[in-house]
This record gives structure tokens, C-alpha cells and sequence, in this order.
């Protein structure tokens, strides 16, 4: 259970850094890794907001 409530930082981590390199970095079709890392902060988000909403 503790692994479950570990894994959305892990997502909001690699989502906010993999912005900041894309946003950093010129890369073509940068546009694909934009939108993979902001779709891994929003997994992230909900799934934090779901394993600590208490019951």
C-alpha cells in the first residue's frame, strides 16, 4: 500500500522535469514530449488526489 501512495510523486517528478528539458532543450517534436509529460502530471495529480482522499 505504501508503493501505491509513492507512485504519483514519482509521476508528478518525472512529468514537471521532463517540461522543463523540453522547454529547455530545442528538440524536434518537442510538441509529443510536451504533451507525454503533461498527461503524466495529470495521471499523477489524480491519482494523488485519489489515494490520500480520505474515506
Amino acid at each position: 500500500m505504501k508503493n501505491i501512495k509513492f507512485i504519483p510523486f514519482v509521476l508528478l517528478a518525472i512529468g514537471t522535469f521532463g517540461l522543463l528539458a523540453t522547454e529547455l532543450l530545442t528538440i524536434p517534436e518537442s510538441r509529443y514530449f510536451t504533451l507525454t509529460f503533461a498527461g503524466l502530471n495529470v495521471v499523477g495529480l489524480v491519482m494523488l488526489v485519489l489515494t490520500h482522499k480520505k474515506v
